[in-house]
């Protein structure tokens, strides 16, 4: 007799085992269905060569909470954030190439003034940034149904930003907001190499220009995830990453089978009840 489950996820790439391993946690029956012959979706590490491995696709690791890392115990499952920080390099058609910190810039065409700019800008925007993160791990209001809980969620929202940030850095959040990138670094900005590099920034993994107008939204959203982000290389690769995930989801219960392609959900009366699977296998 097949086994029926509270929750079917369909796809363990890492947003999949996250949110498996956190429903297994709270004491539901998952199972998480992968077609692939691995989990980790597009968060893999491969052979490229003999003896050799790469990242496939995702090649750092941006936006992990560390309270995600906390709830899952996933140091305790293979996590190992130990690599160092690596900078960015902006690269220059005649050899004068800029290297690019968190917070520092150096290089052959980089002046006193392009340091001085770029350490206020970076302290200006993770202020900023310092609001969204605050909302991650906060449940969304719906705003479709206000009632008091929702109310005092977008009251709270409204609190942060007008108190967290005072007056004037929140009339600086509500200005640029409704910039692009690529002008708010023209305004903030000399050095056409960091500005280069940090509009690239903005909009990677994202389908957005430059120009685009919710651009600097994005780049915050960047700056966020890396606010308490102390390593972007985790050993073993992004797939070491969701080998973690896919451990923890497993130590609180969680079923994961890979090569389980999904043909189609399964609806009554409106409600999805369960999945058939390629091979003609149904699960409740």
């Amino acid at each position: 007799m097949t086994k029926s489950y509270d929750n079917i996820i369909i796809g363990a790439g890492h947003n999949g085992l996250v949110c498996a391993a956190y429903l297994a946690k709270a004491g539901k029956k998952v199972l998480v269905l992968e077609r692939a012959d691995q989990v980790g979706g597009a968060a893999v590490t491969r052979d490229f060569a003999d003896g050799f491995k790469v990242s496939a696709c995702a090649h750092v690791l941006h936006m992990l909470r560390p309270s995600v890392v906390r709830d899952l115990k996933l140091e305790s499952h293979g996590l190992d954030m130990s690599s160092p920080a690596i900078s960015t390099i902006s690269l220059d058609a005649d050899g004068n190439h800029t290297t690019i910190g968190r917070n520092t810039i150096e290089g052959a065409g980089v002046t006193d003034e392009d340091k001085t700019l770029y350490r206020d800008f970076v302290k200006r925007m993770e202020g900023h940034a310092k609001i969204l993160a605050k909302q991650y791990m906060q449940t969304p209001p719906r705003l479709a149904s206000i009632g008091l809980k929702n109310a005092l969620k977008l009251a709270g929202l409204g609190w942060d930003v007008r108190f967290g940030l005072g007056k004037k850095k929140m009339e600086d959040l509500m200005r640029i907001a409704t910039m692009n990138i690529h002008h708010l670094l023209d305004e903030a900005l000399d050095n056409e190499a960091l500005k280069g590099a940090l509009g690239f920034y903005a909009v990677l993994g994202t389908t957005l220009d430059q120009r685009m107008q919710t651009s600097v939204f994005t780049y915050l959203h960047q700056v966020a995830g890396g606010l308490d982000t102390k390593a972007v290389l985790p050993k073993g690769g992004m797939g070491g990453v969701s080998d973690a995930l896919a451990a923890s989801a497993k130590s609180f219960g969680a079923d994961i089978r890979t090569g389980a392609a999904v043909d189609h959900v399964l609806l009554e009366n409106g409600e999805a009840v369960g999945v058939v699977l390629a091979g003609g296998e149904e699960v409740r």
